[in-house]
């Protein structure tokens, strides 16, 4: 007994056109994710950069005060000092713009 098939064999290959335009589409959304992570990290990487040049001047910064007589007999922090630095506001990040309105705002309290 002899088995036919039938010539209609596309509907595999439909199948078949789906799945590589699925895999295709997959693939490209997963390449944009990977390029998406890569600049992101290379944005943290140069943030750390800045970070740690920031870190090293103000090392020197302060190697250079302690060799200063007067700054070393008069020098201080306050706990002020202090709870200022723990302040979550001083963290973040400004424009320009919003330095220059506060800086306004000072001078029309002060006058």
């Amino acid at each position: 007994m002899q088995h036919k098939t039938s010539g209609g064999g596309g509907g595999g290959t439909a199948q078949n056109t789906q799945f590589k335009r699925r895999k295709v589409e997959e693939d490209n959304e997963l390449m944009q994710e990977a390029n998406r992570l890569k600049q992101k990290l290379m944005e943290i990487q140069n943030h750390e950069r800045q970070l740690d040049e920031h870190i090293i001047n103000l090392e020197k910064h302060r190697e250079s005060l302690k060799s200063d007589e007067t700054y070393a007999r008069y020098g201080y922090i306050t706990y002020e000092d202090l709870d200022f630095l723990k302040d979550p506001k001083f963290y973040k990040d400004q424009s320009l713009s919003d330095q220059e309105d506060d800086e306004e705002q000072d001078e029309d309290d002060l006058g």
